[in-house]
């Protein structure tokens, strides 16, 4: 690498073809990457879900989830299994180890569900072993239908069907799911007197519909005319002829359906409810497939439903809900980011390396113009011109404006190399499989200062060299090679401390794989193009330039430097007072996972009492979204309520921030207090990382000890004033009907448990939709569910006249058999590794961090002791913002060990990297104290910046090291040395920070939206960077002074030992040549 300058100078089509492919390549690669809103993670994980019609949740608990999760614990790879039981339903999600084959644990899944059963209750649904792919759950939009003319029925089914199989066939789309809406179906309503004076039982009724409403195959026949299939043809034509249907009681009595029973041709009961803007609706989302780009794919949709418009103009189709517009507002930010930064960046050098005036003159020109004829274009034609587009011509405009002008060109050198290292990064991002997303846009964004920082070292030095009366030709040889070694240096400490955090684990890591490659393989490409192209363009169109005199600002500051020196343990000191305060603002900092991103959408969820009927859950709902829409600051409302009316969730849109007055986070705020005065009602905010809650999960095998530290934990943390929202997954509690045998009653008549149960649960929930029978329409097959009426269904009276079969084979009333009263039983449960588990998640209060939240809360005797036999563990976010700082502290350890690596083997000693590394805790303290002066949290984005500013501070000391290692190699005295080293390398490091420092001031001045995400990041690079150049700058020589006293007393002391000699060396030499030459000519 010391030498590949020259190579490139006296051979300069080699390496401008190679760029020139490496350009032609990332131009296409970047036309054709997908851009969505995360990074594509390989998160293994499968579900396993059981229902069991209206069984209740402990009950699922010990006849279902127990006996599931057993069977699971067998399977490879298992890391984590979380059961939730609500009525009616077991699911358990199976988290798998990262790496773990996930085809091969599903199918051992399903035969470990298999195996056991026949030890699951007869009555439930077949179990469904699905694998989860994080990949394809990103929704692209989700649409509203609505119809004047057509009910919902009528329009779900043209949603399953038609839009379903249409939108399906747009490539990159996944998934069509359906939200709210009902399903045709024909309703038999049965008549509690009418069945009690038959003697009928629902089992009855549904056994007979299920034997007599069916087609069947009855053989084949052979005749004159051939063969022949026999069908016996069964199934009612029409309703009126299924209401004729003949029931057998018992006895051989026969009676018609419609005597003993109701019969309607119309819906399912609709639970899901769905409404927008308080209007009744369908929904339906759109979901991409995997590896889609979301702009590409949703735009392609919008196209298909534009012809379901068409198609079907007497229904009105809306989005609702369209978070691609988030991530094509991402994307368009952070590339004004990356534009921005590099203009910036390049005016920088062009103020550092002379002509600078005409430069920036030319620079306001053109921003003028193009800002004009924007402005033009929108006023009289409508035509809107991006900002993005806007900087790449006045970028493409710049840089042929610098290369024109002679002073110019040290300008346009350094200004090319950020295209030549970001687009060829695109082609190998390309090849890695990665994507354009917020992660590997920040990480673009991050680097857009750092690409242009060696070819800023190569063209000062080349520079220099020139004022000392050299020829471009001459000044870039020697200059290139001078340089060679600190370059290739610098960039190996960027690599070496991005490089671990590609290789983190757990979620954090999938999260950041792309990440840390990213910023590595653009970095190694702005490395190339510092070797090959910066010295090889400097060769041919540098101009001479006259000797340039050392400035006021140099000269007081190696006059500052000198005093250093002399009172170099005073210098080391107050660094290393600087590196203390750094370790005590580390902990002090408050700290969360994300920063507060104001996106316009507010997504919320609320719990709704339980037991309430579908119409009464839908009417609090709507008084919810009506508290909602009397916001000024609202623009629309999606109402959503679950499908076990157990709870709703609102997708709410917000105005432009310019139209309101308070920010997204104000807003949920003053919603919380709205919401919170409804009777029975609790709110919650976010979703998915970064949602700012604090979740704490409590785990033990006895349900008895574990719901007493459940109250005592509860208890503590409402006096905690930041606690709002507070709420445990099991204080809900859901009235239910008892059935409590009359035993010996029972037993005298020949009546089973099972009996009681099963007449009890056909007639008041039906049975199980495998059991149902069907209703042929066309190509509909629309089941026939078995009842009692609705208003019957409510009358614990009905119930109890309900009639059970007995042995003798006559029915006999339920309450013959049995008493009925109310009770009431746990709502939900949820079991984490094989043992119950209780989460109590808690909203923070405007100001407060999660960190400094969890902090205060580990501190407390409740939570560290929370009752016998009961442990407690961050959840959520509170465990991931533990896992995160865990993982980029192992992973700026391992950063540090290679770049330690790296400078021994490139300086070949042990001692002197250091001094380099000497100033790695010098970083930190310039960050803390800029986050603080704007109250920004420690979060995710800002230890990125951190970890970047220890790669830019190491790159700085090794600027001065390399340069006094060499000299004090030919022979300079060290004092000297580092004298000159300061007065030659000093430009250099304050250019390559300043420029750092102005492609982040975009980043740092952009709070709203997308940016929010970047600014902290920014705030910590720019302040680190300011305090750690100036501090670096006199602290690194006095540290080097102090390491070199005591190399030399090392060398001293060993000088005593025998040692292998340079005149050893030669004779070992010597004598290995002579007994080759032997061996040879004896073979």
């Amino acid at each position: 690498m010391r030498n590949i300058s020259s190579w490139a100078i006296k051979n300069p089509i080699a390496p401008i073809l190679l760029f020139f492919l490496l350009t032609i390549m990332g131009i296409g690669a970047f036309f054709k990457l997908p851009i969505n809103s995360n990074p594509d993670i390989e998160f293994p994980a499968f579900t396993v879900s059981v229902g069991l019609q209206g069984a209740a949740p402990s009950e699922l608990e010990n006849q279902v989830a127990t006996k599931v999760e057993g069977a699971l614990a067998s399977i490879e790879g298992v890391k984590k299994m979380t059961t939730t039981l609500v009525t009616g339903s077991s699911n358990t999600f199976v988290e798998l180890q990262i790496g773990t084959d996930i085809s091969k644990a599903v199918d051992d899944a399903r035969a470990a569900v298999s195996q056991i059963r026949s030890d699951l209750p007869d009555g439930i649904n077949e179990p469904q072993v699905a694998r989860i792919d994080f990949n394809d759950q990103e929704p692209l939009a989700i649409y509203s239908v609505r119809g004047p003319d057509m009910p919902a029925e009528d329009i779900s089914w043209l949603i399953d069907r038609e839009f379903n199989r249409q939108l399906l066939a747009v490539k990159g789309v996944g998934r069509v799911e359906r939200w709210g809406g009902a399903s045709r179906q024909i309703t038999v309503d049965l008549d509690p007197a009418r069945l009690t004076a038959f003697g009928a039982t629902a089992s009855q009724v549904s056994r007979a519909l299920r034997s007599e409403n069916i087609d069947l195959p009855a053989g084949k026949s052979e005749s004159g005319a051939g063969e022949q299939t026999i069908r016996a043809l069964g199934s009612a034509k029409t309703v009126e002829e299924l209401r004729n249907t003949p029931i057998v009681l018992n006895g051989g009595r026969v009676v018609r359906l419609s005597d003993i029973a109701d019969v309607r041709d119309g819906s399912s009961e609709v639970r899901g409810i769905g409404r927008f803007n308080d209007q009744p609706v369908v929904m339906f989302q759109v979901l991409r497939s995997k590896t889609a780009s979301s702009l590409k794919a949703y735009e392609a949709v919008k196209l298909k439903i534009e012809e379901l418009r068409k198609a079907y103009p007497n229904l009105i189709i809306e989005p609702v809900f369209t978070p691609t517009d988030y991530v094509q507002e991402s994307f368009d930010m952070s590339m004004e980011t990356l534009f921005e930064g590099a203009l910036l960046a390049t005016l920088v050098v062009a103020v550092f390396l002379g002509g600078w005036r005409p430069v920036i003159a030319a620079a306001a020109i053109i921003g003028v113009t193009l800002v004009g004829l924007a402005w033009v274009l929108e006023t009289t034609t409508g035509v809107h011109i991006s900002k993005t587009v806007l900087l790449s011509i006045g970028t493409v405009i710049l840089g042929i404006g610098t290369f024109v002008i002679k002073d110019g060109r040290a300008t346009f050198l350094a200004a090319i190399a950020i295209p030549l290292s970001t687009i060829p990064t695109f082609w190998v991002m390309s090849l890695l499989g990665f994507t354009l997303n917020d992660v590997t846009l920040l990480a673009l964004a991050l680097v857009a200062g750092i690409l242009v920082d060696d070819a800023i070292v190569e063209i000062e030095n080349i520079i220099r060299h020139i004022r000392m009366g050299k020829s471009p030709y001459s000044a870039a040889l020697e200059a290139a090679d001078e340089i060679g070694l600190a370059v290739v240096a610098t960039t190996a400490t960027i690599v070496a401390v991005f490089a671990p955090v590609s290789f983190m684990t757990g979620i954090v890591g999938q999260f950041f794989k792309s990440f840390g490659l990213t910023v590595a393989v653009a970095v190694l490409f702005s490395l190339l193009v510092a070797r090959l192209i910066t010295p090889l363009l400097a060769a041919f169109i540098l101009t001479r330039s006259p000797p340039e005199h050392e400035g006021e600002a140099g000269k007081r500051y190696i006059a500052f430097l000198e005093m250093a020196l002399r009172n170099r343990w005073k210098t080391v000191a107050v660094g290393v007072a600087v590196m203390i305060v750094s370790v005590l603002m580390l902990g002090l900092a408050p700290k969360t996972f994300t920063p507060t991103i104001d996106q316009g959408f507010v997504q919320m969820r609320i719990d709704l009492p339980p037991g309430l009927s579908p119409d009464e859950a839908d009417a609090r709902a709507r008084e919810v979204a009506g508290i909602v829409m009397d916001r000024p600051e609202t623009k629309s409302v999606v109402q959503s309520v679950n499908g076990d009316l157990t709870g709703a969730t609102y997708f709410i849109s917000l105005v432009e921030r310019k139209e309101r007055d308070i920010s997204q986070q104000a807003y949920e705020g003053e919603l919380r207090k709205s919401v919170g005065k409804v009777p029975g009602i609790r709110a919650r905010f976010g979703g998915g990382w970064g949602s700012g809650g604090l979740s704490i999960n409590l785990t033990s095998d006895d349900p008895d000890a574990l719901a007493a530290a459940t109250q005592r934990v509860m208890s503590e943390m409402r006096k905690k004033s930041w606690a709002v929202d507070l709420r445990s997954s099991a204080d809900l509690t859901r009235p239910e009907l008892h059935i409590l045998p009359k035993r010996e009653e029972a037993a005298r008549l020949g009546v089973s448990i099972a009996e009681i149960a099963t007449a009890s649960r056909l007639a008041t929930t039906g049975d199980i939709e495998l059991n149902l029978a069907k209703f042929n329409a066309g190509e509909r097959q629309i089941p026939i569910l078995v009842r009692l009426a609705r208003e019957n269904r409510a009358d614990i009276e009905a119930i109890g006249a309900l009639r059970v079969n007995t042995g003798t084979g006559d029915t006999v009333p339920l309450s013959a058999v049995a008493d009925i009263q109310f009770g009431g039983g746990e709502a939900r449960i949820t079991r984490e590794d094989r043992q119950r588990v209780v989460t109590i998640s808690s909203g923070l209060a405007a100001g407060k961090q999660l960190g400094p939240a969890l902090e205060e809360l580990q501190k407390e005797d409740f939570y560290k002791n929370p009752g016998p036999g009961v442990k407690v563990k961050p959840d959520g976010d509170a465990e991931e913002l533990g896992d995160m700082f865990g993982q980029f502290g192992g992973a700026i350890g391992l950063g540090v060990l290679l770049i330690y690596c790296v400078l021994v083997l490139l300086f070949k000693d042990f001692l002197h990297p250091i001094t380099i590394l000497s100033v790695i805790l010098l970083a930190p303290a310039g960050a803390f104290i800029a986050l603080g002066l704007v109250k920004e949290p420690l979060s995710l984005p800002v230890m990125i910046g951190l970890l970047m500013l220890i790669g830019i501070v190491i790159k700085n000391s090794i600027l001065l090291v390399d340069f006094v290692i060499e000299a004090q190699h030919r022979g300079v005295p060290r004092h000297e040395a580092l004298i000159d080293a300061a007065r030659k390398r000093s430009r250099p490091i304050i250019m390559t920070t300043i420029a750092m420092i102005a492609g982040m001031v975009p980043a740092a001045m952009t709070t709203a939206g997308a940016g929010a995400f970047r600014h902290g990041m920014a705030i910590a690079v720019i302040g680190g960077l300011t305090l750690s150049t100036v501090l670096s700058l006199i602290f690194v020589p006095a540290v080097y002074t102090l390491i070199d006293d005591l190399d030399q007393k090392i060398k001293r002391f060993f000088s005593k030992v025998p040692t292998v000699t340079s005149e050893d060396k030669a004779i070992a030499l010597k004598e290995e040549v002579e007994r080759r030459a032997s061996q040879a000519a004896a073979e």
